[in-house]
């Protein structure tokens, strides 16, 4: 009965620590998603709808070392604008502050939805 209870104890403390961490993540996707938008150029082409996935690749001081599409939106020069808008921001600073097991979960290689409706251009 107390191995049970030990061992419900710490599965607590581990989804509550696993939980704390996915907030920290979360405070600074915010962040870079509004890095990126600043830096973005809406190509001619684009259309509501678009969107591509980006995967982008970060070392530990934010900067940025690879960037390439996952999932595309058809549309090449769309694509190409996401991927130019992440290599402009370069670094994000930010990023330094948090833990780094929340960096190396995280966004050591993170997921970017890139979709115009949520840029404002």
């Amino acid at each position: 009965m107390l191995e049970e209870l030990e061992k419900a104890l710490k599965e607590e403390e581990r989804a509550a620590a696993e939980a704390q961490m996915e907030e920290e993540a979360l405070s600074y996707m915010e962040l870079v998603q509004q890095k990126v938008q600043n830096n973005w150029n809406r190509p001619p082409s684009a259309r509501s709808g678009m969107q591509c996935e980006l995967l982008i690749q970060l070392v530990p001081t934010g900067r940025v070392v690879g960037v390439s599409v996952v999932k595309s939106s058809g549309n090449a020069a769309f694509d190409r604008s996401a991927e130019q808008a992440v290599r402009k921001a370069e670094v994000f600073p930010e990023l330094k502050e948090m833990s780094p097991d929340v960096f190396e979960k995280y966004y050591r290689q993170m997921k970017l939805l890139f979709n115009p409706q949520d840029m404002r251009q």
